[in-house]
This record gives C-alpha cells, sequence and structure tokens, in this order.
C-alpha cells in the first residue's frame, strides 16, 4: 500500500503546477480582449452602411467569467443593445438583445492565445458563427460574422474595433 501512496504523491507533485499553469495560461489568453473597443468603420468590410456608433466593452468578472456589452446607434438612428456573461467553454449562455422576444445564446471556445470562435442562437437554431481576434499589439480587434438569413442565404462581414 506504501508504495501506491509514494507514486500518487508522485504523479500529484509532478501534474499540479501543470495544471496551474493551464489556469493562468486561460487567463491570461482572455485579459487581451477585456477592454473597450470602437467600430472602426472605414478598416471594416461591412454589408450595407455602418452603425453611426458602436462600442464593445469587455469586463473580467472573476472566475473565467467575463461580461460582453455591445452598444451603439445603426445606420437609420436606432440604438442597439446586447449583452451577455459568458466563459470560454463551449457551454451555450443567455444572450440579451434589446428589442427582441427571441431566446438567444452564445458560446465560445478559445482557438490561441487571442482569439475565439463563437456560434449564436436563436430559439435553438444556429443562426450566426464568428471569430474575434485581438492583434498582437492588442490595439485592434477584429470580428468575423457569419450569418444565415431564413432563405438560407449566407453572408461574412468584418469589423475592425480599435481599442480605447
Amino acid at each position: 500500500m506504501r508504495p501506491m501512496i509514494g507514486l500518487l504523491v508522485i504523479i500529484l507533485v509532478t501534474l499540479l503546477p501543470h495544471a496551474a499553469g493551464a489556469q493562468q495560461v486561460a487567463q491570461i489568453r482572455n485579459q487581451a480582449k477585456f477592454s473597450t473597443w470602437k467600430l472602426n468603420p472605414t478598416r471594416s468590410k461591412l454589408n450595407g452602411p455602418p452603425p453611426r456608433t458602436e462600442t464593445r466593452v469587455y469586463e473580467n468578472r472573476g472566475n473565467g467569467v467575463f461580461l460582453s456589452t455591445r452598444s451603439g446607434v445603426n445606420a437609420r438612428g436606432e440604438p442597439f443593445f446586447s449583452q451577455y456573461a459568458a466563459q470560454v467553454d463551449g457551454k451555450d449562455y443567455p444572450r440579451v438583445v434589446k428589442g427582441s422576444g427571441a431566446v438567444s445564446s452564445i458560446a465560445l471556445v478559445s482557438i490561441d492565445g487571442r482569439s475565439e470562435a463563437w456560434t449564436v442562437k436563436v430559439d435553438g437554431e444556429v443562426t450566426i458563427t464568428g471569430t474575434s481576434v485581438v492583434s498582437e499589439d492588442g490595439l485592434t480587434l477584429t470580428t468575423t460574422v457569419r450569418r444565415t438569413d431564413a432563405d438560407g442565404q449566407t453572408s461574412e462581414t468584418v469589423s475592425v474595433y480599435d481599442k480605447q
């Protein structure tokens, strides 16, 4: 029995620092996005006229949870707002969209130290997929969004945001 306990202690002493290191790396990965970002329409590739203003704010809420808030005024002069609190773990989290009665969720997974892929569902159906990438210098956030409309037509936009 004693040799087995000794082996268990050796395994734990060897693996625990690696597990802690992996958690620290995951936290560092998310740090680059925590900021306020303003849409730069001249650097973006949008379908249709750009919004008058658009701001994204990502806040660290601790324990791997972050709060995302997107707000602005569209090209017609109407305000828009969406918000969610989530972890980057592939699970669906509720998403609030002002003016929408639909049930919306988002799931995010890490691609690498500066990138995430995400999926938005409305009423349980995938409607939007995309990626978010923070530049190496940490000053630019680029989101690529792929949408499928009710007729099955897909479109893609690339939005570039400047760190504020």
